[in-house]
């Protein structure tokens, strides 16, 4: 999608084989960012999370509270690259 929109917006609205595309910048997160079971590409249609040609996003968890259990992406859904 052409708009701004924020990662866990995106993943909530992506459709099996299409593609985030993260511009440049550091992006900074207090919790998990989770791609949940059943948000799935196929096989055929691997669904994707990719840098902006050229840029460089960042993903900052260091707001999380530390606990072992913390993990910054989650990724849980099948056929995502």
């Amino acid at each position: 999608q052409a708009d701004p929109t924020t990662l866990t917006s995106a993943i909530s609205r992506i459709t099996p084989g299409g593609t985030i595309l993260m511009r440049g910048g550091t992006y900074r997160f207090a919790q998990t960012v989770t791609i949940p079971q059943g948000n799935n590409g196929t096989s055929a249609d691997r669904t994707e999370l990719f840098a902006y040609p050229g840029e460089t996003p960042v993903l900052n968890f260091s707001a999380q509270a530390e606990d072992p259990a913390n993990r910054g992406l989650a990724v849980n859904g099948a056929y995502w690259h």
